[in-house]
């Protein structure tokens, strides 16, 4: 998926089609292979973004963090003098 939630090229039969969207045709092609072991509709909750109102991506992407707990003594002290730029704010 890239960022908008779209099947990259990668993946021919549904490039660029919105994730959500692909879900009627790639049931149409499991079932045309004989690989549809059942289907139906479930009522359950599902995460959805506030602001827009549409169903959040759940997917792996690469990420790093920063223990902050091992340098906060020196963000502490970089907190009492800081240097503004420009300095007029």
């Amino acid at each position: 998926m890239d960022d908008d939630g779209n099947f990259k090229p990668e993946i021919k039969e549904y490039a660029g089609k919105y994730f959500k969207d692909a879900d009627p045709i790639i049931m149409k092609d499991l079932k045309e292979k004989g690989r549809l072991v059942s289907s139906g509709t479930i009522t359950h909750s599902y995460p959805m973004c506030y602001r827009s109102e549409t169903p959040l991506m759940y997917r792996a992407v690469s990420t790093w963090f920063i223990k902050v707990t091992d340098i906060k003594d020196q963000l502490l002290k970089n907190n009492l003098d800081p240097v503004w730029v420009p300095k007029n704010i």
